[in-house]
């Protein structure tokens, strides 16, 4: 997962799940797992706030879990 989000850019868990084949949920647990380690920032943005009037989470990789990407790269 974080390999996906190597990008930098914010996914959706819905995108997420697509990408890397799996469900939804399994997507979500891992990102909260990834989240408490501090890997991983999720950002919620409720339905008022969104132009498509749906609420949904961004996802993004943080500097702690690039370092950690690059660490494995080393290796």
């Amino acid at each position: 997962m974080l390999r996906v989000l190597e990008d930098g850019k914010a996914h959706t868990f819905s995108r997420l799940s697509r990408v890397l084949g799996t469900s939804y949920s399994t997507v979500t647990s891992n990102c909260d797992f990834l989240r408490m380690l501090g890997l991983v920032e999720i950002a919620s943005i409720a339905k008022q706030d969104s132009a498509s009037g749906r609420s949904y989470s961004h996802v993004r990789i943080t500097r702690k879990g690039r370092a950690w990407l690059d660490e494995l790269a080393d290796k």
